[in-house]
């Protein structure tokens, strides 16, 4: 009885987390004549896990005037179930509502190379931002957490957070 053990580390691809199988299969190729070959694959479930960055509180100011320099901070924490791991951006926009679309204000990006956040763990972005001129009213400032879609997380729907802002 003679064996051998292959050790090969893996990427895995894309996808979403959960539960999932590694096959591992003898022959694959089928170039051997066997005498059994029900026997060539083994399977072996694996847990795989993923950050999920939330924007858990937001501070501005809740009124301004256009040009002004007003600070803002916004905490972001992991709440999945793995650590997140990589390069990311957060960043604050200006809007007319409270979703984050195409047309909103950049204000601000905050940039995060090569970090690593624990689940449950979390940290506090500190930006100082100039207020672009447009008219009075009623605006958001939206806290934006990976707001590149740097990470793959179980959740991308969570990762802004609006407060308003009067500007008269």
């Amino acid at each position: 009885d003679n064996s051998y053990v292959n050790n090969v580390e893996l990427k895995l691809p894309t996808g979403g987390p959960g539960d999932s199988y590694l096959l591992f299969i003898a022959d694959a190729h089928i170039g051997l004549l066997e005498s059994d070959e029900t026997n060539n694959v083994l399977a072996r479930q694996i847990r795989i896990t993923a950050p999920d960055l939330m924007v858990a509180d937001g501070a501005a100011p809740s009124e301004a005037v256009w040009l002004e320099t007003i600070p803002v901070s916004w905490t972001v924490m992991n709440q999945g179930d793995g650590a997140a791991t990589g390069n990311w951006i957060d960043a604050v926009r200006l809007s007319t509502d409270e979703s984050l679309g195409a047309d909103d204000i950049h204000l601000g990006d905050i940039w995060l190379p090569n970090q690593t956040l624990a689940v449950d763990h979390s940290y506090v972005n500190n930006l100082d931002v100039k207020l672009p001129t447009a008219g009075p009213g009623d605006y958001y400032l939206l806290f934006i957490a990976d707001a590149h879609n740097g990470l793959l997380e179980s959740d991308e729907t969570n990762n802004v957070l609006a407060r308003q802002i009067r500007i008269p």
